[in-house]
């Protein structure tokens, strides 16, 4: 099933990769990817908890997680429940 994100923040976030064989695909980097999740399934989320609990994601999973990534997502989402859910994150992570 596919869902819809703006396809303003459709590329925030996103890599384009070639895999050996040549082929191919676009690869949401971590942040992105939760933040897309918040914003289809309509989370309030306002920070890591839920992430770790709901999602079971494990704390070091996140450690890659950079400042300049989260600022990215937050100049490019229009979603309140997104921005909170990113500032929430950021706090988080003490970034």
């Amino acid at each position: 099933m596919y869902s819809h994100v703006t396809q303003k923040v459709f590329y925030s976030g996103v890599e384009r990769v070639t895999d050996d064989a040549g082929d191919v695909f676009f690869m949401a980097d971590p942040m992105k990817a939760l933040a897309d999740y918040v914003y289809i399934y309509r989370k309030d989320w306002r920070g890591l908890k839920p992430i770790y609990e709901s999602l079971r994601v494990e704390p070091e999973e996140l450690a890659l997680v950079t400042s300049d990534m989260l600022d990215v997502l937050l100049d490019n989402y229009t979603s309140r429940r997104v921005l909170k859910f990113l500032r929430g994150v950021k706090k988080d992570l003490r970034l």
